[in-house]
C-alpha cells in the first residue's frame, strides 16, 4: 500500500503517511547481521480503522490478483509448471533437508523458518521440482511445522509452494526452459 500511495516504505514514525509499511523497518541501517529488517513495535493504538481502509484493501487485493493472473497466464504456461520435468531420481525431502542445512549455516539457528521454507522451495523449483514435491517436502521436513502453523499446515505448504513458483527468478527459468523446448521441437520438426 505504501508503494501504491507513493508513501515512504521506510517510515515507522506515527506522524508519517504510510507508516508501518510491512510492519518492518526497511532502513538499511537497522538491518540485522542476517540481513533481516526488524519488526516495528506498536506501543499504543486507538484500535480505529482508517475510514476507507476496507475499500483500500479490497482495491489493492483486486490489483494483486489481476497482476498474478496476468503474470501466470503470460509467463508461466500451465504445461511448463505441470510438466514432469522434476529431477525424478532426487528425493524432495532429502533435497529440502540439504538446503535447510545450508540455510542454517548461513543464517544461524534463530533464522525465520518461514523465510527459509520460501528460499528453499524457490531453489528447489529452479532445480526442476514440481509444486506437489515442494508441498510434500514442507509437510514432512519443515522444522516445527506443527507448532508454527498448527491450524493451517496444508494451506501454508500450498501457499509457500505457490509463492516459490511465483518468484520472478523461477518464472524466468520456467519461461526460458519452455522456450528452449519449443525451439528444439521446431528444429526437430524441420
Amino acid at each position: 500500500m505504501a508503494g501504491h500511495f507513493d508513501a515512504d516504505p521506510n517510515s515507522a514514525d506515527w506522524r508519517h503517511f504510510g507508516r508501518l509499511a510491512g510492519f518492518t523497518n526497511q532502513k538499511p541501517e537497522h538491518r540485522t547481521a542476517q540481513g533481516r529488517s526488524p519488526w516495528v513495535l506498536c506501543h499504543t493504538s486507538t484500535g480505529q480503522q482508517a475510514s476507507r481502509g476496507d475499500e483500500t484493501v479490497q482495491t489493492i487485493s483486486k490489483r494483486i490478483e489481476e497482476h498474478r493472473a496476468a503474470t501466470s497466464s503470460e509467463t508461466c504456461p500451465k504445461q511448463a509448471v505441470n510438466a514432469p520435468q522434476g529431477p525424478s531420481k532426487q528425493d524432495p525431502i532429502q533435497t529440502y533437508q540439504r538446503h535447510l542445512k545450508t540455510v542454517r549455516e548461513r543464517f544461524g539457528a534463530d533464522m525465520d523458518l518461514s523465510r527459509a521454507d520460501y528460499m528453499i522451495c524457490s531453489n528447489m523449483a529452479l532445480q526442476g521440482f514440481l509444486k506437489d514435491q515442494l508441498v510434500q517436502a514442507l509437510e514432512q521436513a519443515s522444522p516445527d511445522l506443527g507448532i508454527r502453523k498448527a491450524s493451517h499446515q496444508n494451506d501454508y505448504c500450498q501457499r509457500t509452494a505457490d509463492a516459490a513458483f511465483a518468484n520472478p527468478k523461477v518464472q524466468e527459468h520456467l519461461n526460458s526452459s519452455h522456450n528452449n523446448i519449443k525451439s528444439k521441437s521446431q528444429e526437430f520438426s524441420r
